[in-house]
């Protein structure tokens, strides 16, 4: 199994946000998008839902992470797990960065993905170091 092109898209998505290219966001996910928060927990019964996005509104949300977010630096990724099958697969990552709202240093998000027409795109993710506002 080639694992190098099930990383592409978290690798591109992070160079996205790193260069403010809203398009190769966008081109990183399928219709959708689910987002999950862990509340820095390892305990699924403290994990949220954060946000869906299906469509046409990827895009304003891609726009929205890079002006009024932005700058968002994703300074370190670390590939911690790679795992696919049939056409799912999943990447775990220890990530450190900031935008205009937060800091985040060694934090671990896992990213799902589908195969979807021969091309691997992200279709959502669950940072378990971040908690909804409010």
């Amino acid at each position: 199994m080639d694992h190098n092109s099930l990383q592409i898209p978290v690798q591109h998505l992070r160079e996205g946000f790193n260069n403010g290219d809203v398009e190769q966001i966008v081109n990183c996910f399928g219709s959708s998008i689910t987002m999950l928060s862990g509340n820095f927990s390892g305990d699924p019964l403290q994990w949220e839902a954060h946000e869906f996005l299906a469509g046409d509104a990827i895009r304003p949300w891609a726009e929205m992470m890079v002006t009024r977010a932005g700058p968002q630096v994703i300074t370190q990724q670390e590939i911690l797990h790679v795992h696919e099958r049939v056409n799912g697969g999943l990447v775990v990552t220890r990530e450190s960065g900031s935008n205009r709202f937060r800091d985040w240093q060694d934090e671990l998000t896992a990213y799902w993905l589908g195969n979807i027409d021969g091309e691997w795109k992200i279709m959502g993710f669950f940072i378990r170091d971040i908690r909804n506002p409010g």
